[in-house]
């Protein structure tokens, strides 16, 4: 992916396209923003930046919770179950 600075813009979708964007978001537990980045990316062939494990990032120590079971915590908490909730609601397809 290219390191430049974001630029706004606005663009025209059609409903569908943009519910399906929406759903994708909410299971993959992203931003609209990060799926049509990512998207785009691949469209136009840019090369994603790579990201490390989520295990090396927490498992790593050896001490604690792992990577693995910290983001299942913190994914599927209380909080972020309501927040899908809420989410869903919104983004509901009328």
């Amino acid at each position: 992916m290219l390191d430049t600075k974001s630029t706004r813009t606005t663009i025209t979708l059609p409903e569908d396209l943009l519910f399906e964007i929406k759903k994708r978001a909410l299971l993959e537990k992203k931003t609209i923003k990060e799926i049509i980045n990512e998207s785009l990316s691949s469209y136009l062939g840019f090369k994603t930046k790579s990201t490390p494990s989520i295990n090396s990032l927490f498992g790593a120590w050896g001490k604690g919770i792992s990577g693995n079971s910290y983001l299942k915590k913190v994914r599927y908490g209380k909080t972020e179950k309501e927040r899908e909730e809420y989410l869903g609601k919104l983004w509901k397809k009328s």
